[in-house]
C-alpha cells in the first residue's frame, strides 16, 4: 500500500528552510539575542551576543540570564521585569547592566516577548539587547558639558541674553542686574527693543538682521536702557544660535558707563594739562622777551664802558665793566636755555653741532661763581 507524501515532504522542506533562515537571522542580527525558558535559563544565544559579552556558548547555555547582570539589575529583573513579562507577555526598553566575561559593565536596553503554548501560557522568552554604553557615556558627557556651560553663563558677571523673534527667552543674573531687575523673570518675555533708546532703533534693527543672516556682531559700542528708563553705555556682541528649535540671537553686554566717564575725565585732564603747558610756554616766551630787552641794554652799556668810548676808566672799573658784560651774556644764555626748554616741550628744538673752546667756558664760570665761592671758602676745581 503506497501513500503520496509529496506534499508533506515539501512542507517539511519548507519548514527546514524556514528554520534555517530563522537561525541565520537569529545569529547574524546586529542585536544581542537570547532565548530563555520560563525560569529564565538560556536556551539559545546569538553569535553577536557571545561576541559582545566575551563568553563561549557552553558558558551561557543552561545558565540563568540574570547571572550575567549586575546585582542591582538582577534584583530589578526578579522583582519587576519577570512578573510583568509573565503577566503581559512583553516588556520594552528596560535599562539593565550586563557584565562581560572580563568584568566590564555594559549598559543595555532590553526588550522581551513571550512565546506561548497551545494553552496560551508562556513557554519561553525571546530577549533582544541593544548596547547603549557609549550612548550613555556621550549623554553623560553632554549633560556635564551643558551643566558647565549653564553655570558659566548663569554666574558670569557679563550680561547674557537670548532672544527669539525679538523677545527675551533667557537672561542670566548679570543681565537682570544690568537692566535694573531684581530677578530674571522681570525681563523675560519682554521685547528686546524695550531696552533700546529710540535713537538707537535703526542700528539695533540692522544689527539683528545681520546676526540672523549668520553674520555674528563683533564688539560694538552701544547705548541701552534700564527698566526705570535710565540709559547707559555698553559694549556688546551677538551671535546666531538655536534655542528651543528656533533661530535665536545670543547677546553679551558689558556696562561701560563708568569706564566712559573715566575716559572723559582723563581726556579733560589731558586737555587741561596741555592748556597749562601752552600757558607756561607763552609765559616763558613773554618773560624772556621782557628780560632780554633791559639785559641787552645793560650788556651794551658794559661794552661801551669796557671800550672806554666815553673816556678812560681806572683799571679796576674796566674789569668791572668786563665782568658786567660777561655776567649779562651768561644770563642771556640762561634765558635762551629757558626758551630752549619750551622748544623741547613743544618738540621744536633744533640741535646744531659745532666746536667750542672749553677753556673760555671754564674761565667764564669761574668769573661768575668765583666771588661766591671765595665768600664760602670753597675752591672751584
Amino acid at each position: 500500500m503506497l501513500h503520496d507524501i509529496t506534499d508533506r515532504k515539501r512542507t517539511e522542506d519548507d519548514l527546514y528552510r524556514s528554520r534555517q533562515r530563522y537561525a541565520e537571522l537569529y545569529n547574524r542580527t546586529p542585536a544581542l539575542l537570547h532565548s530563555t525558558d520560563t525560569d529564565f535559563r538560556v536556551l539559545s544565544v546569538s553569535d553577536h551576543w557571545l561576541e559582545a559579552m566575551g563568553y563561549g556558548r557552553d558558558e551561557v547555555i543552561g545558565h540563568r540570564a540574570t547571572e550575567f547582570m549586575t546585582p542591582e539589575s538582577q534584583a530589578e529583573v526578579e522583582n519587576s521585569v519577570l512578573p510583568t513579562l509573565m503577566a503581559h507577555g512583553t516588556v520594552r526598553d528596560h535599562a539593565r547592566q550586563y557584565v562581560r566575561k572580563d568584568r566590564e559593565v555594559r549598559d543595555m536596553l532590553v526588550s522581551a516577548i513571550a512565546t506561548r503554548d497551545e494553552r496560551g501560557e508562556a513557554a519561553s522568552f525571546l530577549s533582544a539587547l541593544v548596547e547603549v554604553t557609549e550612548l550613555r557615556r556621550m549623554n553623560a558627557a553632554l549633560a556635564e558639558s551643558e551643566a558647565r556651560y549653564r553655570h558659566l553663563v548663569e554666574f558670569s558677571p557679563e550680561a547674557i541674553f537670548v532672544s527669539v523673534e525679538g523677545r527675551l527667552v533667557f537672561a542670566n543674573r548679570g543681565a537682570a542686574q544690568l537692566l535694573g531687575a531684581k530677578h530674571q523673570a522681570e525681563i523675560l518675555g519682554r521685547e528686546a527693543k524695550e531696552f533700546v533708546p529710540p535713537e538707537s532703533f535703526e542700528d539695533y534693527t540692522e544689527s539683528r538682521r545681520r546676526v540672523l543672516a549668520g553674520k555674528p556682531q563683533h564688539v560694538a559700542k552701544l547705548r541701552r536702557r534700564r527698566l526705570d528708563g535710565s540709559e547707559f553705555y555698553a559694549e556688546g556682541a551677538g551671535a546666531p544660535v538655536t534655542y528651543g528649535g528656533q533661530p535665536a540671537i545670543q547677546s553679551i553686554l558689558r556696562d561701560t558707563t563708568a569706564r566712559r566717564a573715566a575716559e572723559i575725565e582723563l581726556r579733560r585732564a589731558k586737555e587741561a594739562a596741555e592748556a597749562a603747558d601752552r600757558a607756561k610756554s607763552d609765559f616763558l616766551a613773554n618773560m624772556s622777551h621782557e628780560l632780554r630787552t633791559p639785559l641787552n641794554a645793560i650788556i651794551g652799556f658794559a661794552q661801551v664802558m669796557g671800550d672806554q668810548l666815553l673816556g678812560p676808566l681806572p683799571a679796576a672799573y674796566a674789569q668791572y665793566a668786563a665782568d658786567i658784560e660777561e655776567s649779562g651774556n651768561r644770563l642771556l644764555s640762561v634765558i635762551n636755555d629757558i626758551l630752549d626748554i619750551s622748544k623741547i616741550t613743544a618738540g621744536r628744538l633744533e640741535l646744531r653741532e659745532g666746536t667750542i673752546e672749553v677753556c673760555p667756558c671754564i674761565a667764564a664760570v669761574l668769573g661768575i661763581l668765583g666771588g661766591s665761592a671765595n665768600e664760602k671758602d670753597l675752591t672751584l676745581v
